[in-house]
């Protein structure tokens, strides 16, 4: 709307229009009392009578229109900023930027509803709550610095912060906030925060470089272990030759056995470093879980002492598709590991059963998407781990077993495996209630499993 000069001696100038008014009062006075005394002389009184009455009816109009433009001036003006109001709320309230406005000392005046979406918080009324609050205790500093702290040149952003924010589920989500001092706007009158989820982001970044890392990794080991093989082969067909010629009473024999036994367990291992360094040609196809955890069983207990009990539960409804030596090897390398963590003895527990995600569920900071799975659970009551070390728990090569007891690549060639099939692998542990390790595979449609 154009701000003419009218206007703003109307709105802006009430002195103006009380002078002007009685101004043009005098003169009308002045001027109406000499035409009457000169045109009707001896009706000056009657006349004088009608022309106050005039003045006043004269007066009240003007005042009526001047009010009146003036009323209607300040409902354009007001349904203007409404528009402009609209405008950009719908801007904002339809974007999917996470925005803030804080107050100088911190509390919040308006959160956008991406915020309330991402954090879960839609039903909770946030205005008035501080925002660092919310912040993890280490980064509250440097964003107090980012967000309230005068800049050296107001409404310009200010440098990025990384902060980490708790969302209503507990877990914390990787911010990257960018604040803009706007208190001294008198439109704004506050701090402007925009906010970007790097959580996922992060976690496809760690897992590029862990993929690239466990392909470099495989790559140097698989030519090793190739040449440790041909090695193998070499000394496996020399203790054949020995024992062939060799009498069965021989003192020897036993050695000898010993030796062969020591040999076919090292080419298992150089297999299956084999294994996790070559891509074999795969061959999912339609799988039963139940039958799988079923068949494996007897070589399940072989592996494990008598002091180790191996429950199983068998739930699930329906199949999977997936490479069953796959399974296998992901179903036997969890509970060696289950085994390991239970040298005193103890309970392995084998699960499967089946879950119907109507919405993505978010477990340790990794989100399994909404969709019907099969999940296999392997836990045991052991001593568990601590957060640092169930962190690197996947890494190649990690292990907490002494030096020459183990070789760190279980959990790195279960998860590669899992996630090579399209599932998602899940480890829930903590110092003194054991791991539990979930694999979600979705489920393949057309095929119920057994129950057992």
């Amino acid at each position: 709307m154009s701000d003419s000069p009218l206007r703003r001696v109307l709105l802006q100038s009430p002195a103006v229009i009380a002078t002007g008014y009685l101004v043009l009062g005098w003169l009308w006075i002045v001027v109406s009392d000499s035409a009457v005394e000169t045109l009707f002389p001896g009706r000056t009184a009657e006349l004088q009578t009608a022309n106050g009455l005039l003045f006043v009816v004269g007066t009240a109009l003007i005042v009526w229109a001047l009010l009146r433009f003036h009323r209607g001036q300040e409902r354009a003006a007001r349904d203007a900023a409404a528009r402009v109001e609209r405008r950009y709320r719908a801007l904002i309230e339809k974007s999917s930027a996470m925005v803030w406005v804080l107050e100088a000392d911190g509390r919040i005046r308006y959160a956008s509803p991406e915020f309330q979406r991402v954090f879960g918080r839609g039903g909770l009324d946030v205005t008035g709550a501080c925002a660092l609050d919310w912040l993890e205790a280490g980064d509250r500093p440097p964003a107090r610095a980012a967000f309230l702290d005068r800049p050296a040149r107001p409404a310009a952003p200010v440098a990025p912060v990384e902060v980490r924010l708790r969302d209503a589920g507990g877990n914390w989500r990787l911010v990257e906030a960018r604040a803009t001092d706007l208190r001294d706007d008198p439109a704004v009158g506050g701090v402007v925060v925009h906010m970007i989820d790097l959580t996922e982001h992060r976690r496809l970044e760690r897992h590029l470089i862990q993929s690239e890392k466990t392909e470099t990794v495989g790559r140097m080991a698989g030519g090793i272990a190739h040449d440790f093989n041909n090695l193998l082969t070499v000394v496996n067909g020399y203790v054949e030759r020995v024992l062939e010629g060799m009498p069965h009473a021989d003192p020897l024999r036993v050695d000898i056995l010993e030796i062969r036994r020591a040999t076919h367990r090292a080419i298992a291992l150089v297999r299956h470093l084999l294994d996790s360094s070559r891509s074999r040609e795969r061959a999912p196809r339609r799988l039963d879980v139940n039958d799988v955890v079923h068949d494996l069983r007897p070589m399940l207990r072989r592996v494990t002492p008598e002091t180790v009990a191996v429950e199983t539960t068998l739930e699930a409804r329906f199949a999977v598709l997936f490479d069953p030596v796959e399974l296998e090897q992901v179903l036997l390398n969890l509970v060696l590991n289950a085994r390991d963590a239970l040298p005193g003895g103890g309970t392995i527990r084998i699960e499967t059963e089946t879950v119907d995600l109507s919405s993505p569920l978010r477990l340790n900071g990794s989100e399994i998407p909404g969709g019907a799975y099969t999940v296999l659970r392997v836990a045991d009551d052991g001593a568990g781990m601590d957060a640092e070390t169930a962190r690197r728990a996947f890494d190649p090569f990690f292990t907490t077993k002494p030096p020459g007891q183990g070789t760190g690549l279980g959990l790195s060639t279960v998860r590669g495996v899992v996630e090579r099939s399209g599932g998602r692998i899940h480890l829930d542990t903590a110092p003194g209630r054991g791991v539990r390790v979930e694999i979600w595979l979705p489920i393949a449609a057309g095929l119920e499993a057994s129950a057992r």
